[in-house]
């Protein structure tokens, strides 16, 4: 009933604001703005994303900035349907509920991101911090014939701004409660007649712990990032384009770190050995301070030569991430568990694209793509009382190829029909053993290979109104566990169908957009326990979930100079055969049948409401006004849908203001973020017989002010 008064009171909200922006005061269609005209690649071509014929959420820099989303954590904030949190600094996308918590180097994420068209192999690379950013895509559903890489859930495409033929150069500083200090800075300038250009750009971040660890007199989950980027770009003639880049990225600190035990739950910590742990959830004890040690790099080169008819593209990319954590897993005050988990990877892609460029009836695209990546793990978990160390290392090579294409063709003016197929194979080399005494538990290799198809049918009723259907398989592919004996699991497929409707009214007023779809969603990968190494975390195969669901999205111009969005999302994802053991039932190895339970981090009801006001000071500016306003119903973080290891709904509401002086070269803003310091869990680990359950709490309320400059 509660689910059901939710939908009903989003329901009546969109209702109330279309009858508002129908019934307004008349006005001449020229004297309202028209929405922002936004291009995306999301089909690997420049589009309007009203022509695209899936669901696909857009943000530009600009908006990101004016709602205070700084990474990829806080994307939820303007996108229904989406989920992100994080294991430490690792991160994990979910996308209509289809996502994976596992963060081993036997595996890949469902969700795949994307920063450059570069593919990001581990879960580190997944928390992307956004400085100097053109625009970032959410691409909702499973993604083959188009990418480079297999993505059962969807995609994240992070797009920076690229090198211009202008000299420019931006500044912008944040200041905030808890010593916040974020700092961006850009510098572009044209090198050699107008055919080579130069962008630096760079961000610097600072912030104090929200957690406040009682008997060090320290905080812990704090921010100390720092982060780099250089863009060279060539026009080498007019039909061959150049583009050469490198970025960088280092953090210290403890971001993500901060853990609280569930003190209503059992945790042996402090049942058996009386470790202290507050009431406050923003406090807690611990033997010693948690740390980051991360450290990123990649380059590419993307040259693009277009001929004419068609346009070839090669993206040559590496990329290397090295992480280092030093964790108190108990959080209390006793000298119980710790962890120091630590791991590298090393990646080469190549991908070579085909596009047509004729405009006329026949739209097509093909690639291939190639990835190499040797990557390395450490897991070195320490159980002091019981004078127990579990210290694995495994080593893992992939090999992972592909060859894709789609083609769109227009059976009349109105009727189009798209055709796609990728087949793509991968092999992994992996190797386990105890790091301590050098025992092998396991050297295996294994390859899987599948077809993937695609078929849609569109149907172009007028220029603003879009109505299509698709059919889509993805596949992710098997692996093998870095923990315990290294099991082997299997890949995942799923069959995704929808059904859309995209439409815009003529003058750019309003955009309105909805979607329902269904997914058959077999084999998925489900992270569980390991029974030869009590207290790890595994990959396991389910037998098989469904996936319903329902999205809708408005954006719009209520008056000249008020502009909203609203975005609803309703799912029912549910395993339809699955047992497996609960290490919490009275028979830890009894099979429990999970049949019916909700899928992990799959709420039934998440919604947006964005509100910007702007309001003219007679040639000097504008002073803009604009709420955030997010809610998620109740998610659960496991397959058990356990009491305790779930988060109840909640609201999360963030507001700005602003002025903007003319011409737009400089502004100033306050801004707030979760002002009614609502209290979530982003995520929770539990592991009740080793560390009990574990609450990773979203931020709370935070304030401050920004300062821009551009030139």
């Amino acid at each position: 009933m509660k689910l059901q008064s939710n939908r009903f009171a989003v329901c009546n909200s969109l209702a109330l604001l279309l009858v508002l922006f129908i019934s307004g005061p008349a006005k001449a269609e020229n004297e309202y703005y028209e929405l922002e005209d936004v291009t995306v690649t999301a089909e690997r071509r420049e589009e309007d994303p009203q022509e695209v014929p899936m669901s696909i959420t857009v943000h530009t820099g600009e908006e990101l900035n004016a709602s205070g989303v700084e990474s990829t954590l806080d994307l939820p904030l303007r996108t229904p349907g989406f989920l992100f949190s994080t294991n430490a600094v690792l991160g994990q996308p979910y996308i209509r509920g289809v996502g994976s918590d596992f963060v081993s180097i036997g595996s890949e994420s469902t969700v795949a991101i994307y920063k450059d068209g570069v593919y990001q192999s581990r879960a580190m690379g997944a928390l992307a911090d956004f400085f100097d950013v053109e625009r970032v895509e959410v691409v909702k559903g499973p993604q083959g014939t188009l990418y480079g890489r297999n993505a059962t859930g969807g995609t994240v495409n992070i797009i920076s701004r690229t090198p211009e033929p202008d000299l420019s150069m931006e500044a912008d500083l944040i200041y905030g409660n808890y010593n916040k200090l974020r700092i961006q800075g850009m510098v572009n300038a044209p090198l050699v007649d107008d055919r080579v250009f130069l962008r630096l750009s760079g961000l610097s971040s600072d912030r104090d712990g929200f957690i406040r660890v009682v008997n060090l007199g320290t905080r812990t989950d704090d921010e100390d990032l720092r982060a780099g980027r250089a863009q060279l770009r060539i026009l080498a003639s007019e039909e061959v384009e150049v583009l050469v880049s490198a970025d960088y990225m280092k953090e210290k600190g403890s971001r993500g770190l901060g853990a609280k035990v569930n003190s209503n739950l059992p945790a042996p910590q402090i049942d058996l050995f009386g470790g202290i742990n507050p009431g406050d959830p923003r406090e807690v004890y611990n033997t010693f301070k948690d740390r980051n040690d991360l450290y990123e790099i990649g380059d590419s080169l993307k040259i693009t030569w277009d001929s004419g008819l068609f346009s070839l593209m090669s993206l040559t990319a590496y990329h290397e991430t090295d992480l280092n954590l030093l964790i108190d897993i108990d959080h209390t005050d006793v000298d119980y568990s710790s962890s120091a988990p630590n791991e590298n990877s090393k990646a080469v892609t190549q991908e070579f694209q085909f596009t047509s460029n004729d405009k006329g009836p026949l739209e097509w695209l093909a690639g291939v793509y190639y990835l190499h990546e040797k990557s390395a793990q450490e897991l070195d978990f320490s159980l002091t009382p019981y004078a127990v160390r579990l210290n694995t290392f495994a080593r893992n090579r992939t090999n992972a190829y592909a060859v894709y294409g789609q083609a769109s063709y227009f059976l009349t003016d109105k009727w189009r029909a798209t055709a796609g197929l990728r087949y793509g194979y991968e092999d992994k080399h992996h190797v386990i053993h105890n790091g301590a005494a050098g025992t092998l538990y396991k050297d295996a290799s294994k390859g899987w290979g599948a077809w993937m198809p695609k078929f849609g049918l569109d149907f172009f009723a007028t220029e603003d109104i879009l109505a299509y259907v698709s059919a889509t398989r993805g596949f992710k592919s098997g692996g093998f566990n870095s923990a315990g004996s290294g099991e082997q699991f299997n890949p995942e497929f799923i069959w995704s169908y929808e059904a859309g409707l995209k439409s815009s009214v003529p003058g750019g007023r309003l955009q309105w957009n909805a979607s329902a779809f269904y997914y058959d969603y077999k084999d998925l990968q489900v992270q569980s326990f390991s029974n030869d190494a009590p207290g790890l975390f595994l990959l396991e195969n389910a037998a098989q979930a469904e996936v319903k669901g329902l999205e809708t999205d408005l954006r719009a111009f209520l008056l000249p100079d008020l502009d909203m969005e609203i975005g609803v999302a309703l799912l029912d994802a549910r395993f339809t055969e699955y047992a497996t053991p609960d290490p919490d039932a009275l028979d830890p190895t009894a099979n429990q049948d999970l049949s019916g339970n909700l899928l992990p981090k799959a709420p039934e009801l998440t919604s947006n409401v964005m509100l910007r006001y702007a309001y003219p000071l007679m040639g000097h500016g504008d002073l803009i006004m604009q709420g955030d306003w997010r809610y998620q119903s109740e998610v659960f973080f496991n397959q058990f849908n356990a009491h305790g290891v779930n988060q109840k709904g909640f609201h999360i509401l963030n507001a700005r203001l602003e002025f903007e002086a003319a011409g737009g070269d400089w502004r100033l803003a306050l801004w707030g973020k979760n002002l009614t310091s609502a209290l979530y869990r982003q995520n929770v680990i539990r592991n009740t017989q080793f560390i009990g359950s574990l609450d990773f709490w979203g931020a709370q309320r935070t304030f401050g002010f920004q300062a821009a400059y551009l030139y």
